[in-house]
């Protein structure tokens, strides 16, 4: 029993019901077609995480044509607990093709048999030709050798993964750098708009307006259109390929320009109270 599992009987018994394989009558041949099962299974399972791999692939191919980053954030989450998962199988499914689905338990014989199979280069060891002769050795080695394709399969998993959460984190960083050029640009763009008009203003002596007050408050109507029309030129003009900027650069030439000149033209139709 697993401490951490309290539900292990519930999973257990249910399978035990649907298992396809035939159970021989020995012990020994029970616990290695039950073994060799599990293993077999888990090594399907495999194909489910994949499919999960290409699912967070699309999700992230739908988050690239849009601009919030939030939910780029929340598949960076599943990415990186889906990951953590799939490493542990690794672990697990290294260890039990290492140790031969823990036969040395059981017959130290059969286990080195089975590591001979796998590596010839490794010594003869005494009892491994009656090992072979057991009716349950080709099970185990069955078993084993699903161990490890699940082991190389996770493997291949891990690194892809690995690969699309640093594609996933470098374009979540580029969108917030982004967002943070384009919070810059309306901060800037809106300065200029915003500044002009003010100090125009200063220029031609605002004491006649001052205080403002609920009836002369109509003169700050130019200073907050002015930043309303920074705002749409950051936000709806293309940004960073060189066509977008140049357009973006004009476009706000052009607004302060005409702005000056509506302020000289107003300046100039006003006769100061002496």
């Amino acid at each position: 029993m697993v401490p951490e599992f309290d539900r292990l009987r519930d999973v257990m018994i249910p399978w035990f019901r649907n298992n396809p394989h035939a159970i021989p009558a020995d012990r020994e041949g029970q616990a290695t077609v039950i073994a060799k099962a599990i293993a077999e299974s888990s090594r399907d399972e495999v194909y489910t995480v994949r499919a999960l791999r290409y699912e967070l692939e699309r999700v992230i191919g739908a988050n690239l044509r849009r601009l919030r980053t939030q939910e780029l954030e929340f598949v960076l989450a599943d990415i990186v607990e889906l990951t953590v998962a799939v490493s542990r199988a690794r672990d697990e499914a290294t260890e039990a093709w290492r140790g031969g689905l823990s036969s040395w338990r059981s017959d130290v014989a059969a286990y080195h048999a089975q590591r001979r199979l796998q590596d010839p280069t490794l010594p003869r060891r005494p009892g491994a030709l009656r090992a072979r002769r057991q009716s349950w050795f080709p099970i185990l080695d069955a078993g084993v050798r699903q161990c490890r394709a699940m082991d190389q399969l996770l493997a291949e998993e891990t690194t892809l993964m690995h690969q699309l959460l640093d594609a996933t984190a470098s374009v979540s960083v580029a969108r917030d750098a982004q967002a943070q050029e384009t919070f810059t640009l309306v901060a800037a763009v809106g300065g200029v708009l915003i500044g002009l008009p003010a100090l125009i203003i200063a220029l031609y002596d605002a004491n006649s307006v001052l205080p403002i007050n609920t009836t002369n408050a109509l003169v700050l109507l130019p200073v907050a259109a002015a930043g309303l029309v920074a705002g749409f030129l950051a936000a709806f003009l293309p940004g960073r390929e060189r066509a977008g900027k140049i357009g973006r650069f004009s476009a706000t030439l052009v607004a302060t320009a005409a702005i000056i000149i509506l302020l000289a033209i107003a300046g100039s139709l006003v006769n100061p109270k002496i």
